[in-house]
């Protein structure tokens, strides 16, 4: 079996990532809370954790990411959300869109093209242009 590098970007999907990975800032995917309601005072051990440190998302082009994210058909979409936002292992996303990894790869960079191809850089170049 051939090893797959999921985290190999192409130089010219270099932008398209940078802004994929703060979407993925952005979108903060929350998980379901297990607690019962009878344990309303409960408090799990994580909450003595400092929290951590987050940089700067531009929420109008996050947004943008997200509008065209979902745009995409639904195998390339599941691809990105996956790589970027959800990342657990890729045998389980590989069972759940029929594909081996290295389509599951080219699925996530040809889902990086098409955003590229469906201007979501343009966005981000638009508000440093009114912000100047």
């Amino acid at each position: 079996m051939r090893s797959v590098d999921f985290n190999h970007v192409e130089e010219k999907h270099a932008e398209i990532h940078r802004r994929l990975e703060e979407w993925a800032i952005w979108v903060k995917p929350r998980s379901a809370s297990w607690v019962q309601p009878m344990f309303r005072q409960f408090r799990s051990a994580d909450v003595w954790v400092a929290p951590e440190a987050r940089g700067f998302v531009d929420a109008i082009a996050a947004q943008a990411v997200e509008k065209a994210v979902t745009a995409l058909p639904d195998a390339h979409r599941s691809a990105v959300q996956w790589c970027y936002v959800f990342r657990t292992g890729p045998l389980k996303m590989c069972r759940a869109l029929g594909v081996n990894r290295e389509g599951l790869a080219m699925l996530v960079r040809d889902g990086r093209q098409m955003l590229v191809n469906r201007g979501v850089l343009r966005v981000g170049e638009a508000r440093a242009r009114i912000a100047a």
